[in-house]
């Protein structure tokens, strides 16, 4: 009987472990973001924080510490899980570098490589795109485009029907 236990336990938990693993991606390295405006030029200090700032509160991301170049940002998602990342940033650029997490698995594998949720990588290459169309303002560009499209099919529909 014990012997029959061991087993079904052994088989119980060696089937359960890929569960985890696969639950975990590795943390690719930050990349900096060069950050320009709708001009193409580079943005100073002041609009490249703005920015940064702006894209990050329109994914639910808020301010938790600032300091000279730093800013602290911190996600919580459905009360489940909170990533804390700092956007260390000069003029014109931007680097999203990991801080801290609750219940995102964030660990060393035996590779050596870091491991965390996958959700982490989608998060903050979200942040990373809501911090560039904040900087070009071509998030306003794409609301104003399909604004301009609905419009156009809403008079295009009233001319045919009246």
């Amino acid at each position: 009987m014990k012997i029959v236990f061991a087993v079904v336990l052994a088989l119980v938990l060696g089937l359960s472990t890929p569960l985890v693993v696969a639950r975990s991606a590795v943390v690719q390295a930050p990349q900096t973001i060069a950050l320009n405006g709708s001009d193409g030029a580079p943005l100073d200090e002041a609009r490249t924080r703005a920015a940064i700032v702006t894209g990050a509160a329109r994914k639910g991301w808020a301010v938790q510490q600032e300091a000279p170049r730093r800013i602290e940002l911190r996600v919580d998602v459905r009360g489940k899980h909170v990533v804390v990342v700092a956007a260390v940033y000069s003029a014109g650029q931007v680097r999203f570098d990991y801080v801290d997490s609750t219940n995102m698995n964030y660990r060393m594998r035996a590779s050596g490589t870091w491991a965390i949720h996958p959700k982490y990588m989608t998060w903050r290459s979200m942040l990373e795109q809501s911090v560039l169309d904040a900087a070009t303002g071509s998030l306003r560009n794409r609301l104003r485009a399909w604004c301009w499209r609905d419009w156009t099919t809403s008079r295009t529909r009233t001319a045919a029907t009246g």
